[in-house]
């Protein structure tokens, strides 16, 4: 019996032996495995902040400009972004040394792209006969993000496709603002012209197109009254007169309904320009 106690005894040092083997094992490979966690999730994110998927690279070198290009570009600008803000922070990592030069041509190359179809698109607006609001709702503005990536990315580019849009937009306006004050002029009911001056005879002789006479009579009490004139200038009516229509039924206007109606196209497209240029040439990380 003594015999078979002592073995016990020795079978239970070494079977305790075992379990604090064990657990030391265990508690080495629970720190093990922590460890490893927090390294994949580092190394998981700085992947995801630097790896570009080839589709996406694929899509930026050789791909139409539409909206799959669209959204490639803002992942690739994700990427970019990554870089300028951990690039120094990681400059010893081989994936940082060695995707920068690959991000650098991504740039250049999105950059040419976009800046051919900007200009492009903005060429398109040299002919009279183009809606410039619907281009602007349509293509501008739904591909606001190339010029923003422009302007952050590659601010020539940005500043030719801005310069091309002022001098193309600035003869656009002038010469529908030139064509409507000519068309506005054309709907003129006169009300006096030079010859009620205060002093004249009532009746006048004026020399026609073929030079005979002519008799213009003029009530000359009444010619300069303004009578209700005056509160078209009031008027709440937003709507400017629309030449088509006013031609096709021979409507006359007096002046002041003619210079309130140019006053009122003036600010309604000044102030639609600023909310487009405010939205598409303003970064909004400016």
């Amino acid at each position: 019996m003594e015999r078979l106690l002592v073995n016990f005894k020795s079978n239970l040092g070494t079977i305790n032996n075992d379990i604090q083997a064990l657990q030391s094992d265990s508690l080495s490979m629970s720190q093990k495995l922590k460890n490893r966690v927090v390294t994949e999730k580092q190394l998981s994110r700085i992947l995801q902040g630097v790896v570009v998927p080839p589709d996406a690279v694929r899509t930026i070198c050789d791909g139409e400009v539409n909206e799959k290009y669209l959204d490639c570009l803002v992942e690739v600008n994700k990427k970019i972004a990554y870089m300028r803000v951990h690039g120094k922070q990681h400059k010893r990592l081989r994936a940082f040394q060695e995707i920068q030069p690959e991000l650098d041509l991504l740039r250049l190359r999105a950059s040419a792209k976009i800046r051919e179809y900007l200009l492009d698109k903005i060429n398109g607006l040299r002919s009279l006969s183009t809606n410039v609001q619907i281009l602007q709702n349509s293509i501008f503005l739904k591909y606001r993000f190339f010029n923003h990536f422009l302007i952050e990315r590659h601010p020539e580019a940005a500043v030719e496709v801005r310069d091309s849009y002022i001098h193309i937009m600035r003869q656009y306006y002038l010469d529908h603002f030139e064509t409507y004050q000519r068309g506005l002029m054309k709907l003129e009911r006169v009300i006096a012209d030079k010859s009620d001056v205060i002093g004249l005879e009532e009746s006048t002789t004026k020399l026609s197109l073929f030079g005979s006479n002519k008799t213009v009579a003029r009530d000359k009490n009444n010619v300069f009254n303004l009578g209700t004139r005056a509160s078209i200038l009031d008027t709440t009516d937003v709507r400017a007169i629309a030449l088509s229509i006013a031609t096709d039924s021979n409507a006359k206007y007096p002046f002041e309904e003619l210079f309130r109606s140019y006053n009122l196209a003036l600010v309604d497209n000044a102030t639609t320009e600023y909310e487009f240029i405010m939205q598409f040439f303003v970064s909004p990380k400016a």
